[in-house]
């Protein structure tokens, strides 16, 4: 919904400012942004943190991501996909995704979610973004290999999936537009 590169950067800040606001990151964090595109909000984030790193499928979009992002503690990775080999264990504060979980078939989320576990220091954050329908909707998933089809979640699936991965659900918000 962008128009220009004003408006661009006025997401990333509103973003970074709503991550900031929930307290989950500090100038000693540490940050991983799962589906980070352009860079929009690590270009924010960076001042605040002591590393910022992002990870997207899109070559194009990490090079873009370096290109708009040019600061020493930004860090930008190609990821295949599926999980997060390229991280060591226990290596970052905060973990976040916004709008891209909901592209990942269900199995590839459940994935993401267990190398989220494994990739969080103790006592870290996940923060993320699902589409969200109401518990007794039966709304249909695409199919697997549909590359951006939407999936839905109800809060009994995000439930199940963070048990699986050995995550502890801290809070929901704004369950209903989210």
């Amino acid at each position: 919904g962008c128009t220009d590169e004003e408006d661009f950067a006025a997401e990333g800040i509103k973003d970074t400012q709503f991550i900031l606001g929930l307290q989950l990151a500090t100038e000693t964090s540490t940050t991983l942004h799962i589906g980070c595109g352009m860079g929009r909000v690590e270009k924010q984030l960076v001042e605040h943190v002591a590393a910022v790193h992002g990870i997207d499928v899109s070559r194009v979009m990490i090079q873009r991501a370096r290109e708009y992002v040019k600061h020493p503690r930004a860090h930008f990775h190609v990821g295949n996909g599926e999980n997060l080999s390229t991280f060591t264990d226990d290596m970052f504060d905060l973990i976040y995704s916004l709008l891209v979980f909901q592209h990942f078939p269900k199995t590839t989320a459940l994935s993401y979610l267990q190398e989220v576990k494994r990739t969080l220091k103790p006592g870290g954050r996940f923060l993320c973004q699902y589409q969200y329908k109401g518990e007794e909707e039966n709304i249909e998933d695409p199919d697997p290999s549909h590359p951006w089809g939407i999936r839905l979640y109800n809060e009994r699936e995000i439930r199940e999936m963070a048990g699986q991965a050995g995550l502890t659900i801290e809070r929901f918000i704004d369950l209903e537009e989210a």
